[in-house]
């Protein structure tokens, strides 16, 4: 969502500012019986500017990570201004992370209509659609905020993820090119492209792009997902020591034992039986029903065993 409209913050305290702004509503009201129409345009706005500051707070709550407080907030700046489309976006926010999904989807829709049909927060209610599995109004949504913002990378990122969704991935790769010449560093784009290009079974293209997305960071800073995505590439390709290499730098073995199956895999290909048992016994201590990590355990027997037969007859 795009920032919130910078104002200064003169009061952190929700209820006062709600107090003095429905003081200045009900002052509008009576100054608009009388005649007043001038007074009750400045009282509104004066509400829209204390829901502002409201919101700000919000906002603030909601980098922090205290998503209570933050609701908290955007729901007191739409009680002052129910007028205000980004208190009405922050609150759809709020309340999508705790899953009050039907509700913020209704903040967010208000939201849309009250600021115009804002492109971003198009995106944002596309986004929420394509969440809960409705491609039909996520789609709308994105070809909305393309009609208004034919440039905006986000809007392009969101129309691919539906294509990708429908399965129709030649379309979805236009997409996230498009978004891509638009914005090059792009880092959903690109690791959507190299997932696709995974799934085509075109790995030297994958990891190109991976690369490329590995290279804007420092040493030892690339992000897991990079990093994954580049040893599925890597193991694709036949490179095995790489492959292990880059799951290993992703913070593996650990809970995930999906990833770890991979490792597992990578080290088992090339040659690490050792390396290979031991990431198997740290992600069986977490999954110990996980069907790949119950295969590889089991040909990492048969290999050790084939190589003590094998020792056995050069030794006799």
């Amino acid at each position: 969502m795009r920032g919130l409209d910078s104002q200064p913050i003169c009061d952190g305290n929700p209820r006062r500012t709600e107090r003095r702004s429905s003081l200045l509503l009900g002052v509008a009201l009576l100054c608009g019986l009388c005649g007043c129409h001038t007074r009750a345009v400045k009282s509104t706005s004066h509400d829209m500017v204390a829901s502002r500051q409201i919101a700000l707070r919000g906002m603030e709550a909601a980098q922090r990570g205290d998503s209570a407080t933050a609701e908290m907030y955007f729901s007191s700046a739409i009680q002052v201004c129910a007028e205000h489309d980004r208190a009405h976006a922050g609150y759809a926010n709020t309340l999508w992370r705790r899953g009050a999904r039907d509700l913020a989807i209704g903040h967010m829709e208000q939201a849309v209509r009250l600021s115009g049909g804002d492109p971003e927060l198009l995106v944002s209610l596309g986004r929420m659609h394509l969440e809960q599995a409705e491609l039909e109004a996520a789609m709308h949504r994105a070809e909305q905020a393309l009609r208004s913002h034919r440039d905006l990378s986000i809007a392009w990122v969101l129309k691919g993820d539906i294509q990708r969704e429908q399965a129709d991935l030649d379309a979805a790769l236009g997409s996230y090119h498009r978004a891509l010449s638009l914005q090059e560093n792009c880092c959903e784009a690109q690791l959507a492209v190299a997932d696709i290009y995974l799934t085509q079974g075109r790995p030297q293209r994958a990891l190109a792009t991976l690369e490329s997305l590995a290279s804007r960071h420092l040493s030892g800073q690339v992000p897991a997902e990079v990093l994954r995505r580049q040893g599925m590439a890597q193991k694709a390709l036949g490179r095995f020591d790489e492959a292990a290499r880059s799951f290993v730098a992703a913070g593996l073995p650990g809970v995930d034992s999906d990833w770890t199956g991979e490792l597992a895999e990578a080290q088992l290909l090339a040659g690490e039986l050792s390396a290979a048992r031991l990431t198997v016994a740290e992600g069986m201590r977490h999954a110990p029903d996980n069907p790949k990590l119950i295969r590889i355990a089991s040909e990492i027997d048969r290999q050790q065993q084939r190589m003590a037969v094998r020792t056995s007859h050069d030794h006799p």
